[in-house]
């Protein structure tokens, strides 16, 4: 039996604006297993717990303490799934597989996500997990599953990284899926939407109603140097159907009551028409919701017209990564934004009376104090415009 495990979140506001949310990824396997028929539990650590915090570096825990996390995972579980997007979760993730191989050793522990993509051969030679999983999980964990079960060698499994004596072997990588709209949907009903909603681990602005997050596209096409993503998704973008996207959030809507919807994309908005689509079908359905742009997108396709459809959708929160105000460092760190575009596309997100934010990474290995002050006049003139988080 497989249990997808939820491990405690790190709060981590010193290390990062990284906020505790559903977990999308879990869930979204979670899905595929049961369009697959297979059996699993879950186990999530912050909703069992969602006020206990605990020291962590500079930052928290948030969820049930390590040592009570064993007595929740069945008895019969065979395999644990986890998942680690960020490198600093990664310590106290090594510290929860060290207990579960000390009391079951017998449990096969597989471990995917964002972090382990960037970095396997770390990850699995600083952990005690068997099995490391590459990019997006659903068709390799399926794979994993039924060779694990027949005996099979994990030689010809794409996308996973295993051990093989004293060896760690890097099979080749999965490619990338482009048919999204047959992904099945996260099966959220696995989770309780309610609690996170409640203690206001959304992943975006906080707002009162419930939230659950979507991704309405996959991947990004360009090559920040300081990012994982083209490692963890290639350079190549990929957009659901814009109908879709809505169904799913009017089926959110019918099971859970939500209302807010936070985009997790790497980069939702690059084409105009189908940020466009979105937005329309959105109006032509008369869905009273609204909806979040949290994690940083490009200004190329937001002007007047664009930003005004957004604000009359129910977009509420736009969130822009320039990452920072020195024209070299960008140059540098390859972040091909425009500055001037980039003002201009805030002033018309501002009077269209969105929340905008500004995402800005201070301490590059090649930055002096010169390049970082230049963040303050950006700052002030990105203000200006009408950014209102910084």
């Amino acid at each position: 039996m497989l249990c997808l495990l939820r491990a405690p979140a790190v709060e981590a506001f010193r290390f990062s604006s990284a906020s505790v949310a559903l977990p999308l990824g879990l869930a979204y396997l979670a899905g595929t297993l049961e369009a697959e028929g297979i059996e699993f539990s879950v186990v999530d650590c912050v909703a069992s717990a969602p006020t206990t915090k605990r020291r962590y570096h500079k930052g928290y825990l948030i969820g049930l303490p390590h040592e009570k996390i064993l007595d929740r995972i069945p008895s019969d579980t065979t395999i644990v799934g986890l998942s680690i997007i960020f490198t600093h979760e990664w310590p106290a993730m090594v510290r929860l597989i060290d207990l579960i191989r000390e009391a079951r050793p017998e449990i096969t522990i597989i471990c995917g996500g964002e972090h382990i993509t960037s970095m396997p051969e770390f990850s699995m030679a600083t952990s005690k997990a068997d099995f490391m999983v590459l990019g997006e999980g659903e068709e390799t964990l399926i794979e994993l599953l039924r060779t694990i079960d027949s005996g099979r060698s994990m030689n010809e499994i794409d996308g996973l990284v295993y051990r093989d004596g004293d060896r760690i072997v890097t099979n080749k990588r999965r490619a990338r899926r482009i048919d999204l709209d047959n992904i099945p949907w996260p099966a959220w009903h696995r989770f309780n939407i309610d609690l996170y909603s409640k203690h206001r681990y959304v992943g975006g602005m906080d707002v009162p109603d419930v939230t659950i997050p979507l991704l309405a596209t996959r991947g990004c096409p360009y090559q920040c140097t300081f990012c994982s993503s083209p490692n963890m998704w290639t350079t190549r973008w990929v957009a659901r159907d814009p109908k879709r996207v809505v169904d799913e959030i009017e089926h959110y809507m019918r099971e859970f009551g939500a209302r807010n919807f936070p985009f997790q994309d790497l980069t939702a908005i690059i084409k105009k028409d189908w940020i466009v689509a979105i937005c329309e079908e959105i109006l032509n359905r008369g869905l009273d919701i609204t909806w979040q742009l949290p994690t940083g997108t490009r200004s190329e396709a937001i002007d007047l017209e664009v930003a005004m459809l957004l604000k009359k959708s129910g977009q509420i929160s736009m969130t822009y990564a320039p990452e920072s105000g020195s024209d070299r460092t960008r140059q540098y760190i390859k972040k091909k934004v425009n500055a001037d575009r980039l003002v201009e596309s805030v002033k018309a997100c501002a009077e269209a009376d969105l929340n905008i934010a500004a995402n800005v990474i201070i301490g590059f290995p090649h930055e002096t104090d010169e390049l970082i002050a230049e963040n303050i006049p950006f700052a002030r003139r990105l203000k200006a415009a009408g950014c209102e988080d910084f």
